[in-house]
């Protein structure tokens, strides 16, 4: 039951869990490289670019590419499996804006964690997500 086994030495009680989808920590700075790059392309964006393409629908599937190789970075997980964590995350913060969760919680608009959760829901935002994560595996295939 829960991937236990019988344990024989009492000693080794630890090697009976049978974990298979652990975490596992670890740093890489190829990907911490590509993802400053891709933050220094996202502030670029957000100071500079001024249309109704690129910053809105572009910003969104750059953040989810920015956000895979942040986590890339620091965790090593198969990348088919850390690019859903990373869409399911930005389906969660579009979900957020959806439910008014800033309003919820409090948090002032003029806070630098509303300009992160972002205050307005798109299903656009939802399909520009999910072509990131798809560029993403297209870019990280194994």
């Amino acid at each position: 039951m829960f991937g236990l086994t019988k344990i024989k030495n009492k000693a080794n009680w630890h090697r009976a869990l049978d974990f298979k989808h652990r975490i596992h920590f670890r740093f890489s700075a190829y990907q911490l490289g590509k993802c400053i790059v891709m933050f220094a392309v996202l502030v670029f964006i957000a100071l500079f670019v001024k249309d109704q393409f690129v910053r809105p629908i572009g910003g969104d599937i750059l953040v989810v590419i920015w956000l895979y190789y942040l986590l890339s970075s620091v965790i090593d997980m198969a990348s088919k499996q850390l690019i859903f964590t990373v869409l399911g995350i930005a389906y969660l913060v579009e979900l957020g804006q959806f439910l008014n969760v800033n309003a919820f919680l409090g948090i002032e608009p003029s806070s630098s964690l509303h300009l992160i959760l972002g205050a307005t829901f798109d299903w656009i935002d939802l399909v520009a997500y999910t072509v990131g994560a798809i560029i993403c595996y297209w870019v990280e295939r194994e």
